[in-house]
C-alpha cells in the first residue's frame, strides 16, 4: 500500500487492529523511504508519513482513554511507533506505563479480554529497560507464569486443556527466555527438542530451528520494526 492510498479517515479509531494495521503500513512506508538507512535525508514523501504519524497520535490521545483497558492496551504499540514517527523520540513512558498497568490489575483479577502473552512480552520488554515501573509484581507475575509454562512444556502438555493459539504462544516464549535456571548448560538442547515436538504448530510462524540460536516466531510487524532506528523524518 502506497502513501497515496492511505486514508486515515477510513480508519476506524475504536478498532485497535484497524489502528494497528494503519501504523503498521506507515512504518512499513517508513522503512521503504529510506528512513533507517545511515545517509537518508528528509523527502517529501517521508514528511507526509510524519505528518499523517502526527494525526494518529493526536486521533488516539483523544481515543486511549475511551477504551477498554483490553482495547486500549492492545493500541498502545501503534500509539508508540505512531509518536516515534511523528516526533523522533518514544511516547511519554508515564502514560503507556498507566495504560498497561491498568491493563495488568485488570488481567490478574480475571480480565480475560486482556492478551496475557501480549502482556507478558510487553513486562519483560519494559524489565529490560529497567523501568521500575514494572520491577515488582509485574516482574514476579512473568517469573511465576514463565516456571509454570515450562513445567507445563517439560511434560508435554500432558493432559492439557489448551488451545493451539496458547500452545504456539507459550512454545514461542520458552523458545525467546533465558531458560538456564531450569536447564543449565542444556537450555539450548531442551529448546530443540520443543521445536521438534511442536513443529506442527511452529511451521506456520516462520521458527527457524537452529542448535545455538533460536529466534522469536510469530513477530507482530510492529514489534519487528521496534528493533531499527527510526531516523529523522
Amino acid at each position: 500500500m502506497r502513501l497515496h492510498s492511505l486514508d486515515i479517515e477510513s480508519v476506524d479509531f475504536t478498532d485497535p487492529v484497524e489502528i494497528r494495521g494503519f501504523v503498521s503500513h506507515l512504518c512499513h512506508l517508513a522503512d521503504d523511504a529510506g528512513v533507517s538507512a545511515p545517509d537518508f535525508k528528509p523527502t517529501r514523501e517521508s514528511s507526509e508519513i510524519r505528518s499523517l504519524a502526527g494525526k494518529v497520535v493526536k486521533k488516539l490521545d483523544n481515543q486511549l482513554p475511551q477504551m477498554t483497558v483490553a482495547e486500549a492496551f492492545n493500541t498502545l504499540s501503534a500509539y508508540d511507533f505512531a509518536h516515534r514517527l511523528a516526533y523522533r523520540t518514544p511516547a511519554d513512558r508515564k502514560f503507556i506505563n498507566k495504560i498497561a498497568l491498568r491493563a495488568f490489575d485488570a488481567m490478574i483479577h480475571g480480565d480475560k479480554t486482556v492478551d496475557e502473552y501480549e502482556m507478558y512480552r510487553h513486562i519483560r520488554r519494559c524489565v529490560a529497560l529497567r523501568d521500575k515501573d514494572y520491577l515488582d509484581k509485574p516482574l514476579k507475575w512473568t517469573c511465576i507464569s514463565l516456571e509454570y509454562w515450562y513445567k507445563e512444556a517439560s511434560r508435554a502438555y500432558e493432559h492439557s486443556a489448551l488451545t493451539d493459539y496458547d500452545i504456539i504462544n507459550r512454545v514461542n516464549i520458552l523458545l525467546e527466555s533465558d531458560l538456564y535456571a531450569y536447564e543449565g548448560h542444556h537450555q539450548y538442547q531442551f529448546k530443540h527438542h520443543l521445536c521438534e515436538q511442536h513443529r506442527s504448530y511452529l511451521e506456520g510462524c516462520n521458527v527457524t530451528i537452529a542448535q545455538q540460536t533460536l529466534p522469536i516466531a510469530c513477530n507482530d510487524s510492529l514489534y519487528v520494526l521496534s528493533r531499527r532506528r527510526i531516523r529523522e523524518i
